[in-house]
């Protein structure tokens, strides 16, 4: 289980990778502002993001299989262990996706008692 885990990580991470790497040779390859008339410029910006958007979502995904994959070691210990470590990475993710302060500060404008 645990090798299967941590592939899945590493071809989550080295493809995320490389969707970077294309994100930036699409950078490389926008129009120029004196380019009025590019084909391409009306939608360079939403693939654009797009791109950025499919190498963070298969970041993410790298990074919650490495997590999981440590709760999973402690299944060595016992398997409770393994369901107690599990269950505090999917506390732990579930507080970072939608309780954050960086969740909130991406979400709207920053304050100054939102700064440490």
């Amino acid at each position: 289980m645990l090798i299967g885990i941590f592939v899945f990580a590493f071809f989550k991470f080295t493809w995320s990778l490389r969707q970077f790497n294309f994100t930036l040779m699409l950078f490389a390859s926008a129009p120029m502002p004196a380019e009025k008339d590019a084909p391409d410029r009306a939608d360079f910006a939403p693939r654009a993001a797009m791109m950025v958007t499919h190498g963070f979502a298969s970041f993410n995904r790298g990074l919650r299989a490495y997590f999981f994959g440590l709760a999973a070691l402690a299944w060595f210990i016992q398997p409770w262990a393994l369901v107690l470590a599990a269950s505090w990475v999917v506390a732990v993710l579930y507080w970072r996706d939608s309780r954050s302060a960086t969740l909130a500060t991406l979400a709207g404008p920053v304050t100054e008692k939102g700064l440490p």
